[in-house]
């Protein structure tokens, strides 16, 4: 999975004529680097935004973020958002060529986009008290 090769090597295939499905690479395409980056940037609009409203006063929705906003406050509720997205989003590149991920990588980016994008609606729709 992982090798001293890693995002230098020059795998960009499987190994054996025929080898598309299911394995691991070294070097990503530029669709996949764009998904991960995409979903990066998504995660850190939902951070700043949802760190905007708890600064506010909006109570958190998610128990578990609530508590890490609540015990460790901006600083941890930051670096639990922050840092679980960046650690699957490791092992969503690392996976980017297994037949499952390959399909539901862009669907991810398009159901967060879409999540964001009601946030936006109902952010404007709703007149602040």
């Amino acid at each position: 999975m992982l090798s001293r090769h890693w995002l230098r090597g020059r795998r960009r295939a499987g190994r054996r004529g025929g080898e598309r499905d299911d394995i691991y690479v070294d070097r990503y395409s530029r669709f996949e680097w764009l998904c991960v980056l995409g979903l990066l940037a998504l995660t850190l609009t939902d951070w700043l935004w949802t760190w905007a409203h708890l600064t506010r006063g909006v109570e958190e929705a998610n128990p578990l973020m609530r508590w890490a906003f609540v015990e460790g406050g901006v600083l941890g509720f930051s670096a639990l958002k922050v840092g679980t997205t960046l650690l699957a989003l490791f092992v969503l590149l690392l996976h980017a060529r297994f037949r499952v991920t390959r399909r539901l990588l862009p669907l991810a980016l398009l159901v967060y986009a879409v999540l964001l994008g009601v946030h936006a609606a109902t952010e404007f729709a709703i007149p602040s008290a």
